[in-house]
């Protein structure tokens, strides 16, 4: 299957660029290697003043925003309420952009604060729901008071169930996902494909540190350093915690490096001599040398962890949680698995796995992932061709 002429709108509940937070960083990923398989690829997302300026000059995909003056998400945003509670209530958006949904093959929609959108869908046409976790036991995470969780669980709920059941396809991330969604929601698992989170093409690991040296001179005091990366959503904010709190003052003797906006709050507080913020927004090639072990200690959250794949992708050697490791349990023989408490007795003690041959990552390429997809999307086409919608299996 290629995607010569194919063409697919991806709509996201968020703007995509600067393309940080692992969830963007998925759509833009897959709309460029769907874009590189020949598809003509539209990714519509909510206005940004700065997005335009953010996206690279040579995508090879189109962006579209839809003005929305829609402020709760900014001003609220756990405040207590999650973000994907607060943005899925867009009074009248579907009559603002209905009229964008037409002359594409297949609509993607992302994630489940735009399911008022099936109301408005073009008939014929092919809906995929992309889900990047099951946002029902993701928004349970966020939630960090029963009293709010009692108000928004019962709308994420009916969202999720609604784009679960009314959309031709759900395309998860991991196996987990499918089964949990199909319970949760009654529908048949072959309703619902496996689309990892994937990778660039895999490195080896670099052998030359003076651009990390150069920009963190702190980092020239600690021959052994470890890295966490991640974007500054709540249980990434709960590794940095133990990672300062704990791991910090249990090993002064490591270097702590804490990479990308999960940082941000802590950042300007009194916390560990050993702890180094790297708030460097864009990927870690720099840290991906001898002397840096790569930290997974996720306890919650949803889906998978992009952070993961992409440290082995590196040649990292990682230290995970047993938890952090959903989805990509096939890689347990290349990483270090212990509960976050255990890290301090680990780490320059213990052997590490080496992370795994690039031959065992090329399959999670994002190029290859969207090999994947187009199987999909053109499954789906054919299939509604011959007049069957709704819960088409794969």
């Amino acid at each position: 299957m290629n995607g010569k002429s194919l063409r697919i709108l991806i709509i996201a509940p968020y703007p995509v660029y600067p393309a940080w937070s692992g969830g963007k960083i998925r759509i833009v990923s897959l709309a460029r290697a769907l874009a590189g398989q020949g598809a003509k690829v539209t990714v519509l997302t909510p206005y940004y003043t700065r997005q335009r300026t953010a996206m690279p000059n040579n995508e090879p995909f189109q962006l579209r925003q839809f003005p929305y003056p829609f402020l709760m998400p900014a001003l609220l945003t756990e405040k207590p309420f999650p973000y994907s509670y607060l943005s899925s209530f867009h009074p009248g958006l579907s009559m603002l952009i209905k009229h964008r949904f037409r002359h594409y093959d297949i609509i993607h929609i992302e994630q489940i604060q735009l399911a008022q959108l099936l109301s408005s869908m073009p008939k014929g046409i092919p809906i995929v729901h992309g889900s990047q976790n099951v946002e029902y036991d993701y928004v349970r995470y966020e939630c960090r008071a029963n009293w709010v969780w009692k108000i928004v669980r019962k709308r994420i709920r009916s969202l999720e169930a609604r784009l679960i059941c009314e959309s031709d396809h759900t395309v998860a991330v991991s196996a987990g996902d499918r089964d949990r969604l199909a319970k949760l929601y009654g529908v048949s698992a072959e309703q619902i494909s496996i689309i990892p989170n994937g990778i660039r093409k895999p490195k080896p690991l670099g052998s030359d540190c003076s651009a990390l040296l150069q920009r963190l001179p702190a980092a020239h005091r600690f021959p052994l350093r470890t890295l966490f990366s991640g974007s500054d959503v709540e249980h990434n904010r709960i590794a940095v915690r133990f990672l300062i709190g704990k791991l910090a003052v249990q090993r002064p003797d490591l270097g702590i490096i804490i990479h990308g906006s999960c940082g941000k709050q802590f950042q300007g507080k009194a916390v560990p001599d050993n702890v180094i913020f790297d708030s460097l927004d864009s990927g870690f090639a720099d840290h991906a040398v001898p002397g840096t072990i790569a930290l997974h200690p996720i306890v919650s959250g949803g889906g998978t962890n992009l952070k993961l794949i992409n440290y082995l992708s590196h040649g990292l050697p990682v230290i995970s949680s047993q938890f952090g490791m959903r989805g990509f349990e096939e890689f347990a023989d290349c990483i270090m698995v212990c509960e976050p408490e255990q890290i301090a007795t680990v780490i320059g003690r213990v052997p590490l796995p080496p992370a795994p041959d690039p031959q065992r990552l090329e399959r999670l390429t994002w190029d290859a992932l969207a090999i994947d997809a187009l199987f999909i999307y053109n499954k789906l086409i054919n299939e509604m061709a011959k007049g069957h919608h709704n819960g088409v299996s794969i």
